[in-house]
């Protein structure tokens, strides 16, 4: 696959960024473990499991540090970190920025969800309750 420099960072001409949200949550993860398990992938001197390593790549797309990329040329689609995508259309920019509030929403919505689950933990006879 050719790729371009634009001020220092290699471009690929014919790649299209495709949001990781659009993907279906089985294809998406199949790909993360297809990534992941890459040969010459290393991750230090602590290993880790797959499902860590899975839970990485999407933490990582969901704060834009990664893409999914489809290049038309090569037919192929892969996940990139950012500092190998180059420049970014304003529009990108926009929607990464959307999917990361997205992202911390529903991670705000879970942790309120549970605490309420726990605050509104029965009291039982005979125990001292905080209400």
């Amino acid at each position: 696959m050719a790729l371009e420099r634009v001020d220092g960072v290699a471009t690929r001409p014919h790649a299209v960024e495709v949001p990781y949200t659009r993907l279906a949550a089985e294809v998406l993860r199949r790909l993360a473990e297809e990534f992941v398990t890459r040969d010459g992938t290393d991750y230090g001197a602590a290993e880790k499991s797959l499902e860590e390593k899975v839970a990485d790549v999407r933490r990582q797309l969901e704060r834009g540090e990664a893409a999914i990329v489809y290049d038309a040329e090569s037919e192929t689609i892969n996940i990139v970190r950012e500092a190998t995508m180059g420049d970014r259309s304003p529009k990108s920019k926009q929607r990464d920025q959307q999917q990361k509030n997205a992202a911390k929403a529903t991670g705000n919505a879970a942790a309120k969800s549970k605490q309420d689950a726990h605050s509104h933990a029965p009291v039982l006879p005979g125990q001292k309750g905080k209400k």
